[in-house]
């Protein structure tokens, strides 16, 4: 019962207070691509990534390696996993599986599609920033990503928690067919390495809402 009221509390909150929310489509029109490939957000704002097609991921990367997942003090950076579409699929807009973050500073953020079959979709292109800067760039990023090859993982400070609570946040998870809150307000559960997360839709049809409730919540 706690679980629930703290939800529908945090469902409460104005958007205003959360921030704005910027929607990337990810393969949308069968294209290896995130679209918009860089994203200027404030803190507060939520990153809604839409996935339309194949099967494609938004995991976390540094700009020094693009195509591998970062590391920060032994654990991974975020990682929506891999969200396939089936083939053919007639989805509604608004109904497409989606994966979300909330920003909590202006630390640029890296990140490309794990996705190495049949070919490696980040050497293809497919890779993403927030608040990419004149210094580090989104089109520098990309030139080492086109030419990288894929490893496990690489350190390099991760700037948000897992949605899937599998990052340092420690947090856990509920499933609800119509809820979605976020543990991630700054007023609610700021995360000093730069985002935090939000909720993970999954399945083709959008059947089922991951909602992630920080453990301090809890």
């Amino acid at each position: 019962m706690r679980f629930f009221s703290t939800a529908l509390a945090l469902a409460a909150i104005p958007a205003a207070v959360l921030g704005e929310v910027h929607t990337v489509t990810v393969g949308a029109g069968g294209q290896l691509a995130f679209n918009p490939s860089n994203i200027t957000a404030a803190a507060g704002d939520q990153i809604n990534f839409e996935f339309q097609a194949k099967n494609h991921s938004a995991t976390q990367s540094t700009f020094a390696s693009p195509c591998t997942k970062a590391m920060f003090n032994g654990s991974l950076g975020v990682n929506s996993g891999f969200m396939p579409i089936p083939a053919n699929s007639t989805i509604a807009n608004g109904s497409f599986p989606t994966w979300s973050i909330t920003i909590n500073n202006t630390t640029p953020l890296w990140f490309y599609c794990a996705q190495k079959t049949p070919v490696s979709h980040c050497q293809m292109g497919m890779v993403f920033s927030i608040n990419a800067t004149p210094q580090k760039s989104f089109d520098t990023f990309l030139v080492p990503a086109k030419a990288s090859a894929n490893s496990t993982a690489a350190p390099g400070g991760m700037n948000a928690t897992s949605a899937s609570g599998a990052a340092a946040s420690g947090a856990s998870g509920s499933a609800s067919a119509s809820q979605a809150a976020s543990n991630a307000s700054p007023s609610v559960s700021p995360n000093p390495n730069g985002a935090s997360k939000v909720l993970s839709t999954r399945g083709a049809a959008g059947l089922l809402t991951i909602v992630a409730i920080g453990a301090m919540l809890l």
